[in-house]
């Protein structure tokens, strides 16, 4: 079926026999036969009607450390907030109440990591007001993210940065097209352009071995010359280069000559990457963070000009070098009178993002002031059993703030640790948990599995689908895999081609929500290509955007992921050429870029370790089987992940592991997973079992 038939009459009859006889299809031609998006084709998850529960006028339930928290107006204060302790409760509440004594919501700036966790506040606070029955616009508090304050920032004083007009964010698509722009008129001896798209982990091709280089280089200013070379080398990541590592090149580090070789010349193309990017008046993300730091050189006083009151930063071990020099930089002015930092040190788990703990283990160093602790230890999610086991945790960790969880509910049912024999057993182990629990009574909403790595997840929703149990992921979704966006993309090359009836079959396979051949006669589907053919030589003609945007807005429905894909490319709109250009470079380079749904769904939820922090369940079966860390620190931060998913749990929480690490990995840190340990040395009142 690899081969495009001539006629449409021919294509149907043959696509309506693949679908209904799938086996007879030769498995190595079928990803690249033209009819692959549609018979691959998959509907998107129907969200779960939202019902949002209203917010209530009367908070008499709040503890001593929180009701100190909500009226400490003034000052410097650490709040260290654990897991479930109702920190953006007090948050919120805080807010609400410095307005509604007569603070302007202009003067407030509440930073976070989030849209969703900003809009999330905003309504909180707008809830609290309507309670306390004072009447303002909410919308003028600066509730936003770190990258919303940059951007505000760099809005008003582009000029200053060396721009003509306000720059554009660029996105993942347009850095990688312009860095392949780079490195085809830049060729450098040692990079792979054999497989210039690889993302493998441990090896990259050309394109992304030369973006992480960039992104090191400017995050670390590393300037050309012999420094800033050995910076590079050190930093590993050119032994990401399958080539350099064929050729043994990265073992004679600073001796080898091909090696400093790449090195230098990625250096010069970091700086005419930067550039280009300010000829086009773009900027990338690391470019917004920095922009405000170098706007404080040049002006000392630009966030005093701010004149922000009253700073908050939640979540505030998240924080990264720049962005606390920001929230410093925004509380040393002579109009502010607070500044609050909001987090816990045990849920630092974004290292790989440059976050460190550091910031709010030594915030008072760092920051130059003393100011008060208040410490909000109760935890309100978990029972007695779950929050002893995450305590015990908690003292595998040796860099950290001084704390315990102190549970204010039930024992509840004791942790069940179960040690596994044999790794390849645990997909089967836990749907058969999963069952367990759903027989038991629970919602399949109410079960969530957490693990360490995405392809564990895969296998576990596999077995779960072959039990019949409905199952959702909460991970980034990869857009290229959502049928809605292939059939955008089906859709811009039947532009440039009009005789692709193969992609008009699958734009509109898309917009009858994957149920063409089944809805639809073959009559009826041969005048729909017709007709799809002929909007498509008038917008041709017309070169109209609109008519255009109109066919893709038409695949629209509740997909979460291809709404987000309208939104990119709703910013490439300003004419056709620029649009269709974006959406097939999107095709050629957009295969890692993904997004999260942040709807409800029915089924049980699998995610990552990573993916969980901030949410929470009644049940929660966590793997941590793939947990092996190579160095103490790195210990450290899987200890951190440990804690975070285990208390994601509510009412029952188990706990899979390997009984035995893999020796034939050498040079390797493990953890010490056993059923002993975890049972009897971590959590009293656990209960072991051994598969």
């Amino acid at each position: 079926m690899a081969k495009l038939l001539n006629n449409i009459e021919d294509e149907l009859k043959e696509l309506n026999r693949a679908v209904a006889n799938p086996h007879t299809c030769d498995e190595k031609e079928c990803e690249n036969c033209d009819f692959y998006d549609i018979c691959r084709a998959t509907k998107a998850p129907i969200p779960n009607k939202d019902e949002k529960s209203e917010v209530s006028r009367v908070v008499n339930t709040l503890t001593k450390e929180q009701k100190q928290a909500v009226y400490s107006l003034t000052g410097v204060i650490r709040i260290n907030a654990v897991a479930g302790a109702g920190k953006t409760t007090v948050i919120a509440l805080r807010c609400a109440l410095l307005i509604s004594k007569g603070v302007k919501p202009e003067d407030i700036i509440l930073l976070t990591f989030s849209n969703k966790a900003a809009e999330e506040m905003r309504d909180r606070v707008a809830g609290y007001l309507d309670a306390l029955g004072c009447e303002t616009d909410v919308s003028k508090l600066h509730c936003q993210t770190f990258h919303s304050y940059g951007n505000d920032i760099i809005e008003r004083d582009y000029k200053k940065l060396g721009y003509h007009k306000v720059p554009r964010l660029i996105d993942a698509i347009e850095q990688k097209r312009i860095v392949a722009g780079l490195l085809e008129d830049n060729y450098i001896e040692g990079l792979d352009y054999k497989n210039f798209l690889m993302t493998m982990p441990n090896a990259k091709g050309a394109l992304m071995n030369a973006i992480e280089v960039i992104q090191y280089v400017k995050e670390n200013n590393i300037y050309p010359g012999d420094s800033g070379i050995e910076k590079v080398i050190s930093s590993g990541l050119l032994s990401r280069s399958i080539k350099l590592l064929h050729v043994n090149a990265y073992e004679n580090k600073l001796e080898n000559k091909q090696l400093r070789g790449v090195a230098e010349k990625l250096i010069d193309l970091t700086y005419e990457y930067q550039e280009l990017l300010k000829n086009l008046n773009l900027i990338d993300y690391i470019d917004q963070e920095s922009a405000l730091t170098k706007l404080a050189e040049l002006n000392p006083y630009v966030f005093e000009e701010q004149g922000f009151k009253h700073v908050i930063c939640d979540e505030f071990q998240d924080t990264n070098e720049t962005q606390f020099k920001i929230i410093k930089g925004l509380s040393d002015n002579k109009e502010n009178q607070s500044l609050m930092v909001v987090g816990d040190d045990l849920q630092s788990i974004y290292a790989f993002r440059g976050s460190a703990p550091e910031y709010i283990i030594k915030f008072y160093e760092l920051l130059g002031r003393q100011g008060t602790d208040i410490d909000l230890v109760d935890n309100f999610r978990s029972s007695g059993n779950i929050i002893e086991f995450a305590n015990s945790v908690t003292k595998k960790i040796t860099s950290k703030v001084p704390k315990k969880l102190v549970p204010n509910k039930d024992d509840g049912e004791p942790v069940k640790v179960i040690g596994l024999m044999d790794k390849k057993n645990e997909p089967k182990i836990i749907a058969r948990e999963v069952k367990n629990f759903i027989d038991k009574g629970y919602k399949k909403e109410d079960i969530a599995v957490i693990c360490f790595k995405n392809s564990e997840l895969q296998k576990i929703g596999s077995e779960l689908t072959d039990m019949g149990i409905e199952w959702n992921t909460l991970n980034p979704e990869k857009y290229l895999e959502n049928s809605r966006v292939n059939a955008a993309i089906a859709l811009t090359y039947l532009y440039f081609d009009e005789e692709d009836s193969a992609g008009a079959l699958s734009y509109l396979n898309a917009k009858a929500d994957m149920e063409l051949l089944t809805m639809f006669t073959d009559d009826s589907i041969n005048k729909q290509v017709e007709d799809l053919q002929k909007k498509m030589a008038i917008i041709r003609n017309n070169k109209s955007v609109k008519a255009f945007m109109k066919l893709l807005e038409d695949l629209g429905g509740e997909d979460e992921i291809y709404d987000s894909f309208l939104e990119k490319i709703k910013n490439q709109a300003t004419n056709l050429n620029k649009l269709t250009a974006y959406i097939r470079d999107f095709n050629t380079y957009g295969d890692t870029e993904k997004v999260k749904r942040e709807l409800e769904y029915s089924g049980v939820i699998l995610t990552t370790a990573h993916s969980s922090k901030g949410l929470e369940f009644p049940v929660v079966i966590n793997s941590i089987s793939s947990y092996t860390s190579a160095n103490a620190r790195a210990c450290n931060e899987e200890w951190r992940l440990f804690f975070v998913s285990a208390t994601r749990a509510r009412e029952e929480l188990v706990v899979t592991t390997k009984l035995y690490s893999d020796t034939r990995k050498k040079n390797r840190y493990y953890m010490g997973w056993d059923v002993k340990c975890l049972a009897d040395g971590l959590g009293t009142n656990a209960v072991a079992l051994t598969h």
